[in-house]
């Protein structure tokens, strides 16, 4: 829904500024940030999109992000 994403999209922009301020991030891989796991607000772990953009695997990432992060925080979820 609407009020879902504009939440979704708040929080990424916190994500963002807190990495940089906090953790000294540069604005490139803050802004990388796919998902955090295993919760997707906060979590130990995060799955970055390190794909230079304008070559086709960027866009074939997009794709089939919502599958790799699906992925990634059932991986994160469950453990080694």
């Amino acid at each position: 829904t609407a009020t879902a994403a504009a939440v979704a999209a708040v929080a990424a922009v916190d994500a963002q500024a807190r990495l940089r301020s906090e953790f000294h991030w540069d604005i490139l891989a803050a802004r990388s940030v796919w998902a955090f796991g295993p919760d997707n607000i906060q979590g130990a772990n995060c799955l970055l999109d390190d794909v230079l953009p304008g070559t086709g695997r960027k866009v074939r990432g997009e794709l089939a992000r919502d599958s790799i992060v699906q992925g990634f925080q059932w991986a994160v979820r469950e453990g080694p």
